[in-house]
C-alpha cells in the first residue's frame, strides 16, 4: 500500500473503501450471528467507522494505537520532503481532523495501547475507555542461553525522520572510536534510507554500520544476540520492540518519552547525546546480561485477561 502522503493512496482510497464495505456486507448476510468490527490503524479504522455510520446496529471496538499521525501530528506533516505535498497536507489537515474525530466518536468502545495514548485520545476524541497493552509471543521472544551476546547495537525502526535513526548513527560514530569491535545493525526500510546510507558514507563507517534485511524466522535470534537495542524516537505510542528486546534479556536504551516510562527502567533513559553516550558505554563495559521480569504483564495470557475483565 502506498504511503498516506502520496496521491496514489488517496486516488485508490475510494476503491478500497467500496471493496471493503461490500465484503463486510456480504459477510454480514452470510452469518447467522452478529459480529463486532475491530479496526485498528488507518485506513482500516476509517473503513470500519464508515460502515458503522450506515449500519448503526453493528458493534465497533476501535483499538487506538495512536490518533492517526498524518492527521494529528504536526511533525508528520513537517517531515514530508515535497514542498507542494506539504502545502496540500497543511491545507487539508483541518478537514481531515474534523472527519477523523467525527468518525472515531461513532465507536462503541475505544481501547488504547498505553496510558500515553489514552492521554492523547482524550485530548483529541474526548474518549478512551480502557488501556490494553499489546502482547508479545513469549514462545518466540525469550532468553536463549545457547546464544552468546555479540558486540552489536541494534535499531529496529521504519527509516523515517520520526525515528531519529540519524541521531543513533551520530552516537555510534562516537562509540566506534572507543569500542572498535562493535557494529551498529539497522533493520527496516522507508523514505529516509538513502539519506542515512549517505550519512554513513560521509562518516566512513560503511564497515561498521550495516543495513539488514531480517526475516521473521531470524528476528528472535537477532534480539537474543544483541547487546543493546536503542529506541530514539520521541513521544510515540506504545511499540512492541522494546518489550520483545527485554524478553530476550537485551538492554534497551531509550529517549525520555512518556509512554516508555510504562515499560523500561529509568536508568537507561537519556535526555541528550551526552547522557545517551554515557549509558551506552556503561552497558558495553558491563559483562552482565539483563534479566527483565517486568515484561510479564505484556504476555498474551495477561493482556487477554485484562481485556476479558473489561468486556
Amino acid at each position: 500500500m502506498p504511503p498516506t502522503s502520496s496521491f496514489v493512496f488517496w486516488i485508490l482510497y475510494p476503491i478500497w473503501l467500496f471493496k471493503v464495505l461490500k465484503k463486510i456486507s456480504e459477510l454480514y448476510k452470510s452469518l447467522e450471528w452478529e459480529f463486532i468490527l475491530f479496526p485498528q490503524v488507518f485506513p482500516a479504522n476509517w473503513w470500519g467507522f464508515i460502515y458503522k455510520v450506515f449500519h448503526k446496529n453493528t458493534k465497533l471496538v476501535f483499538m487506538c494505537h495512536e490518533p492517526s499521525a498524518f492527521i494529528h501530528n504536526e511533525k508528520w506533516i513537517e517531515s514530508i520532503s515535497s514542498k507542494w505535498k506539504k502545502l496540500i497536507a497543511h491545507f487539508t489537515n483541518p478537514i481531515l481532523k474534523k472527519i477523523d474525530i467525527y468518525l472515531t466518536r461513532k465507536s462503541d468502545i475505544i481501547l488504547v495501547n498505553s496510558n500515553f495514548t489514552k492521554k492523547k485520545a482524550l485530548e483529541i476524541y474526548g474518549r478512551a475507555d480502557w488501556v490494553v497493552y499489546p502482547w508479545f509471543d513469549s514462545s518466540l521472544f525469550h532468553i536463549n542461553k545457547n546464544l552468546k551476546k555479540e558486540k552489536y547495537i541494534w535499531v529496529l525502526s521504519r527509516l523515517t525522520k520520526f525515528k531519529n535513526v540519524g541521531f543513533v548513527i551520530d552516537l555510534f560514530a562516537e562509540i566506534a572510536k572507543e569500542f572498535p569491535d562493535y557494529t551498529l545493525n539497522i533493520w527496516w526500510e522507508w523514505e529516509e534510507k538513502e539519506i542515512l546510507i549517505n550519512r554513513v558514507k560521509d562518516l566512513w563507517l560503511e564497515s561498521k554500520i550495516i543495513f539488514l534485511n531480517v526475516s521473521d524466522e531470524e528476528l528472535p535470534s537477532f534480539y537474543q544476540k544483541a547487546k543493546i537495542v536503542i529506541f530514539a524516537s520521541e513521544n510515540e505510542p506504545f511499540w512492541i520492540v522494546p518489550v520483545e528486546a527485554m524478553a530476550c534479556w537485551t538492554y534497551v536504551v531509550w529517549h525520555n518519552s512518556w509512554w516508555l516510562k510504562e515499560t523500561i527502567p529509568n536508568e537507561f533513559r537519556y535526555e541528550n547525546k551526552e547522557e545517551a553516550l554515557d549509558i551506552l558505554k556503561k552497558i558495553i563495559r558491563s559483562e552482565n546480561d539483563l534479566n527483565f521480569w517486568v515484561v510479564d504483564k505484556f504476555e498474551w495470557k495477561n493482556c487477554i485477561s485484562d481485556l476479558k475483565k473489561y468486556f
